[in-house]
């Protein structure tokens, strides 16, 4: 991935880590009693702004030509008793049917409601349009039957997404994830493993390229790639703790690895 890229998408985490910060500050008066809620509601925020990268991938951009396509405003509003209100009158640049979408907004388990509280959320709703597709943002309760939802749209789209790009490479991403985990813990090889799949080996590693652009068997590295880049950005750790606390055995190897994927 060019370093470019990397920088551009850490400024637009930035705007919507301070943008979340101005809207709670409006809601919660500046009084030394409720700093510390604030505090622990921003630190939230900038742990959920890195689960964002975990969860797009940044890594295949390059290799895919991809493209993020990011909508910081669609902020809309509608009752969970009546029945929904229009879409928000926004240009949106992408194909979605936002019936679906706010069915699937109202259905989904992963929200969590409470009074005068932010909860982050992060939804896939690639089902409902192109490419690797999600949703993310934070939910505000203000009266009873009463939401805001703060939404950011996160598109990958690739040049590899053409004909029925499905049936190749849309294996649920945290399937995958489960994949590797089960393989490790049984000591088997992934082509051993994917027989008792219901994904064949070429499917599976089709996946792990889109998805990480990676192989399976390099996949563990990148997990260590991206505890290291949290540490980075979120952390005052020197570099020695850093190689430890990420899983490389050197800050050598640490480096030869960020320099082979152009970050160092």
């Amino acid at each position: 991935m060019k370093i470019e890229l990397y920088e551009e998408y850490i400024k637009y985490l930035n705007f919507f880590i301070h943008r979340y910060g101005d809207v709670i500050k409006k809601i919660e008066p500046q009084v030394e009693a409720k700093q510390d809620i604030l505090n622990k509601q921003y630190m939230q925020m900038i742990e959920y702004a890195f689960g964002f990268i975990q969860k797009i991938n940044l890594f295949a951009i390059q290799d895919y030509q991809s493209q993020l396509l990011f909508i910081p405003q669609l902020i809309f509003y509608f009752n969970d008793v009546c029945e929904c209100p229009g879409p928000p009158n926004i240009t949106i640049n992408f194909n979605i049917d936002m019936e679906a979408f706010y069915e699937l907004l109202k259905i989904n388990t992963q929200i969590n409601y409470n009074q005068n509280q932010y909860f982050p959320f992060l939804i896939d709703i690639s089902d409902l349009s192109d490419g690797y597709h999600h949703l993310a943002g934070f939910v505000h309760r203000h009266k009873q039957n009463q939401f805001t939802y703060y939404c950011v749209s996160i598109q990958v789209k690739s040049q590899e997404l053409k004909g029925n790009w499905k049936k190749f490479y849309h294996i649920p991403i945290q399937k995958l994830k489960l994949i590797y985990k089960e393989c490790l813990q049984k000591n088997q090889t992934l082509y051993a493993f994917a027989t008792d799949t219901e994904f064949t080996y070429y499917e599976i590693q089709k996946g792990f390229n889109y998805y990480f652009n990676c192989s399976f068997s390099q996949y563990e590295q990148k997990l260590k790639m991206l505890k290291a880049l949290e540490l980075i950005m979120f952390t005052n750790a020197p570099f020695k703790d850093i190689t430890i606390q990420s899983g490389f055995s050197t800050y050598n190897t640490l480096k030869r690895t960020f320099a082979k994927h152009q970050f160092l």
